[in-house]
């Protein structure tokens, strides 16, 4: 959705590289950040598959994205900007990791 056709592997490793380097520049401690995009990934999986729970209110907005009435906070009834009514479940449902 925000690269289309996907990044190649070169610039994602770049993209990874300069968030990180952005992190630290907000003085957010770097030592929980992993070393590399692979150690990342490794990590993000680690923490999806035993540490997330679905809780009542994830699953909700799960379901509310699924049936297409989610509605992103904060968004005023009278805004029907179409990019919320289409790209906000894709945007919902789209990004969550696999597992």
């Amino acid at each position: 959705m925000f690269f289309p056709g996907g990044l190649a592997a070169v610039d994602q490793d770049r993209l990874y590289v300069e968030t990180v380097e952005w992190y630290g520049r907000y003085g957010v401690s770097m030592k929980p950040v992993p070393v590399d995009l692979p150690a990342f990934w490794q990590k993000f999986d680690a923490i999806c598959e035993s540490t997330l729970e679905l809780t009542p209110a994830a699953d909700r907005v799960l379901s509310m994205g699924k049936a297409g009435t989610w509605r992103a906070p904060l968004v005023q009834q009278n805004f029907r900007s179409p990019v919320m009514r289409r790209g906000g479940r894709r945007m919902l449902l789209g990004v969550l990791p696999a597992p």
